[in-house]
C-alpha cells in the first residue's frame, strides 16, 4: 500500500474513532466520515467496505503495534508478557471504552483472535514451539487474558498491570495441581 493510501486510511480511522466518542456507530454516516477525513466517498470505498471495516483496520494496526513492541522487548517469562499485555491494552483503554460504548468489543476481539492465532506461533518467545500445534493453548490464553483485562478495565478500583499479571499466574498455579 502506498503512503498516500495509508494516510487516507488512517485519517478515516481517526475520524471514525473521534466520532464514536460522542455518537453511536449507527448514526455516523460514510459521507460524514469521508468529509471530515478530507477524502471523497470514492476514496473511502477504495479503502474500506464500510464502518466495521475501519474497526477491523484499527484492530489490525493495534495488534501489529503490540506484536512489534513485544518483539522489541526482551521478554523472558510468561508473567512479563502478561504484564506487558495488560500495560499495552491499558494504554489503549480510551479507545477500548469508545468501542465498548458502541458494542464493538466483541467484533474487535474476533479480529484480535484471528490476527493473534496467525502470528503468535511465530513470535520469538521461549514457550512457542513451531513443531507442535499450539492452537488450543493460544485460544485459551488469547480469550482468557482479554476477558481478564476487560473485567479489570470496568472495575472502579482496577488492578495495575503487574498485580493483574500476578493474579493470573497465581490462578494458573492454583489450578495446575489439578491438571493430572
Amino acid at each position: 500500500m502506498n503512503k498516500t493510501a495509508l494516510r487516507s486510511k488512517k485519517r478515516i480511522m481517526d475520524v471514525l474513532l473521534k466520532k464514536l466518542a460522542t455518537e453511536k456507530i449507527e448514526v455516523v454516516t460514510i459521507s460524514e466520515i469521508a468529509s471530515d477525513a478530507g477524502v471523497s466517498r470514492k476514496t473511502f470505498y477504495r479503502n474500506f467496505t464500510g464502518k466495521l471495516d475501519i474497526i477491523k483496520f484499527y484492530t489490525q494496526e493495534i495488534i501489529a503495534k503490540y506484536l512489534e513492541q513485544v518483539s522489541n522487548k526482551d521478554i523472558k517469562s510468561f508473567q512479563e508478557l502478561l504484564t506487558f499485555y495488560f500495560s499495552f491494552w491499558k494504554s489503549q483503554s480510551n479507545y477500548l471504552k469508545i468501542l465498548q460504548n458502541n458494542d464493538l468489543l466483541s467484533f474487535m476481539f474476533d479480529i484480535q483472535r484471528e490476527e493473534l492465532l496467525d502470528k503468535l506461533p511465530w513470535q520469538n518467545l521461549s514457550w512457542h514451539n513451531l513443531r507442535k500445534d499450539e492452537t488450543i493453548i493460544d485460544l485459551l490464553i488469547i480469550g482468557g487474558i482479554w476477558n481478564v483485562f476487560l473485567y479489570n478495565l470496568n472495575l472502579n478500583n482496577a488492578s495495575e498491570p503487574e498485580a493483574l499479571a500476578q493474579k493470573v499466574i497465581d490462578s494458573f498455579n492454583l489450578y495446575t495441581e489439578y491438571m493430572n
